[in-house]
């Protein structure tokens, strides 16, 4: 299949590619289908949530706005001293998804009750900071669950995977992450999220693109969170 346009973007799952007149079209290199991620994507924008808009979904086509901007991600290292702020910015993140009414249309539920909308993938590589104020983007693993799992599922992702870039990101990891995770948790909501960190675990140990070294990780977070052996 020929490239649909200038390739500007590559994650563990997907190409970005810039179509012109402001739109990008993301590609799921698994095939996966993107109609419920685009409903959700339109359903959480609907109720004021920062989300890029949605021209066209087709089996693993994702059209939507061009977002201009860095990640979060991709800021923390050259912008350290705002490390508090954006931790804070991102639990108030979490704080807005959670305030968005459940969609009529079905989502996936995971790890139990479906009482919110769960990203799956809130972390600062699906933060774009902008003009405009942040936009979160990815919303591949969207689906329903429980308060605190999207707490859980971001501080599983966190403090335990690989940075991939250059030398500056990776220091910056090694560096500042504790720190960001901590400000992070004690401004989102450690309480209500730490029960759920053997599901949401589950979860991303199944996770394809997981990286080598980041199954052995989860496991030892488990373990200095009280859930030794768990998951099994």
């Amino acid at each position: 299949m020929s490239a649909p346009g200038l390739l500007i973007g590559q994650g563990r799952a997907a190409d970005v590619y810039d179509i012109g007149d402001g739109r990008v079209l993301r590609r799921n290199r698994t095939g996966a289908p993107t109609a419920v991620e685009a409903a959700a994507m339109e359903h959480v924008r609907g109720h004021g949530y920062p989300v890029p808009r949605v021209y066209d979904a087709s089996g693993p086509d994702l059209v939507m706005d061009c977002v201009e901007g860095a990640t979060m991600l991709d800021r923390l290292p050259r912008q350290p001293w705002r490390l508090w702020a954006w931790a804070a910015m991102l639990a108030h993140l979490h704080d807005r998804l959670a305030e968005v009414p459940l969609p009529d249309t079905d989502l996936p539920a995971r790890f139990g009750r479906p009482e919110v909308v769960v990203h799956g993938d809130l972390h600062p590589a699906n933060v774009m900071l902008t003009a405009a104020g942040p936009v979160v983007i990815d919303w591949s693993n969207v689906g329903v669950g429980p308060r605190g799992a999207e707490v859980a599922s971001t501080w599983i992702i966190m403090a335990t995977s690989e940075v991939q870039g250059g030398t500056v990101a990776r220091a910056f990891q090694t560096a500042a992450r504790s720190s960001f995770v901590h400000r992070f948790l004690a401004r989102a909501g450690r309480e209500a999220a730490h029960p759920l960190l053997p599901a949401v675990a589950e979860h991303r140990l199944a996770d394809r693109n997981l990286l080598p070294g980041e199954a052995g990780d989860i496991h030892r977070l488990l373990a200095r969170e009280g859930f030794p052996g768990s998951p099994g």
